[in-house]
């Protein structure tokens, strides 16, 4: 299972690019900002936006994270579909907050707004990523070919 080793690398970066983006967001809070720290945020929040969906695709692609928890465990089907199935919110969500960084302009509310979504999805992302990480393990403590 590949999950520790060559996901750990990319869940780092990809843990790095939301914390920038939700720092950038934050800036933005509370008086009027820049447009030059507009700009940077609203590239921090696309940048993240874009590995978030190669992340979610890689997992997804044949030979990915979910085909070898099924192909080493088959019993965790249901609860990795399960799981699978939150990709789709997910970047439903990030597409939604990426589009409302584009209209913000210098508006301090609307990045208040904005915070508070990230926020949010933040959360939501934690607890996929937590529940990924349980199956990884399952998975992991299972025989080959799901025997127990």
């Amino acid at each position: 299972m590949e999950r520790d080793e060559a996901a750990a690398p990319e869940h780092r970066d990809l843990a790095v690019l939301l914390r920038d983006a939700r720092k950038g967001v934050a800036v933005l809070t509370g008086s009027k900002p820049e447009v030059a720290s507009v700009r940077a945020s609203i590239t921090q929040v696309v940048d993240f936006g874009h590995a978030l969906r190669r992340h979610f695709d890689l997992e997804e692609a044949d030979g990915g994270f979910f085909a070898h928890v099924i192909e080493r465990a088959p019993q965790l089907a249901d609860e990795l579909e399960r799981i699978r199935s939150d990709h789709g919110p997910l970047r439903s969500a990030i597409a939604e907050i990426v589009e409302a960084t584009k209209w913000a302009g210098t508006s301090s509310d609307a990045w208040s707004r904005i915070e508070a979504t990230l926020d949010r999805f933040a959360r939501d992302l934690q607890r996929h990523e937590s529940a990924e990480d349980v199956v990884a393990a399952d998975a992991l403590l299972t025989d080959e070919g799901g025997s127990g």
